[in-house]
């Protein structure tokens, strides 16, 4: 559970770095950014997803814990075809959480 926590804790620390860098990145207010500030966004809601599921091991929580994973993984994965290099990262540590909240649901008999 532990490693759970701390990958968590990274989703979490990229979704906020992600956001907060965007009027850094980008200077006017446009469609570009707003995508940016969401994917941001959609990270930060997936750190707080998992550890919802960590910290209360519910069947139905966990697997919308893993169904979010697997779509976020797709989402990083297409991005990761792009060839932005902070993507292979986020499909590293979307793996991680993934393959990690599918053996917690599968080892633990949770009601």
């Amino acid at each position: 559970m532990e490693k759970i926590y701390r990958l968590c804790s990274f989703l979490l620390g990229i979704g906020i770095i992600h956001t907060a860098l965007t009027p850094i990145i980008y200077k006017d207010l446009n469609l570009n950014a707003f995508w940016f500030a969401g994917t941001g966004f959609a990270f930060v809601f997936l750190g707080i997803i998992n550890l919802i599921a960590s910290r209360v091991p519910q069947k139905w929580i966990l697997n919308i814990c893993i169904v979010s994973n697997i779509f976020m993984l797709l989402y990083t994965s297409t991005i990761a075809l792009l060839n932005e290099p902070q993507a292979y990262i986020l499909v590293v540590i979307l793996i991680a959480v993934t393959v990690l909240s599918l053996i917690v649901r599968f080892k633990q008999n949770i009601k």
